[in-house]
């Protein structure tokens, strides 16, 4: 995991760099989808969950 912090990817994505959401993304979706997971108990459903909570992060 790199040492720049969360704040520097999330200045540069409200500065209009929105391909630095990919490096929060990574950072963050084994946590997501694993919280998912043990919410719904369904693999499919977990997928789309995490993916539907980083699409809504991105749309703020």
């Amino acid at each position: 995991m790199s040492t720049i912090p969360d704040q520097h990817y999330i200045d540069k994505i409200l500065q209009g760099e929105t391909s630095s959401f990919a490096v929060l993304v990574d950072r963050y979706k084994d946590m997501i989808f694993t919280l998912a997971l043990k919410m719904v108990k369904n693999r499919e459903e977990a997928e789309e969950v995490a993916q539907d909570t980083f699409i809504k992060i991105l749309l703020v």
